[in-house]
């Protein structure tokens, strides 16, 4: 087996700050890049996540569990899509291949900010 085949790639877009700021599919990055791994022969998906402008962490869960992770799965994540990814796979415990975080944001920018229920999230740190 080549180490560097993998079964699926999933790919998690960011959050926009309203509906009308959402960028056209045909625009995104994480589009293209879907294209091209289903090119080289990869399952790939760049998902299209419920209300990005005002993401609901369980309704995110839910549409992401739609798709087959497994410990040869490639997750992509940007901006609060890469919270939304290391949230999941400490509260779930699955192990993946590979995780990547594109421009990573784990930080609320306001008291309001509608993106918190990816954020608030601890880390639990082991001794070795």
């Amino acid at each position: 087996m080549n180490k560097n085949k993998f079964d699926i790639c999933l790919i998690i877009h960011g959050c926009p700050a309203s509906a009308d700021r959402i960028i056209p599919k045909k625009d995104r990055w994480m589009n293209w890049l879907e294209t091209e791994l289903k090119i080289l022969g990869y399952k790939a998906y760049a998902l299209d996540m419920p209300t990005p402008w005002n993401p609901i962490y369980s309704k995110w869960k839910s549409e992401f569990e739609k798709y087959p992770i497994t410990e040869n799965s490639v997750l992509v994540g940007h901006s609060c899509g890469a919270a939304f990814l290391v949230r999941y796979l400490l509260e779930s415990g699955k192990k993946v291949k590979k995780l990547v975080l594109v421009a990573p944001v784990k930080i609320p920018e306001t008291e309001n900010d509608t993106r918190k229920g990816l954020y608030e999230f601890s880390f639990k740190t082991k001794s070795y």
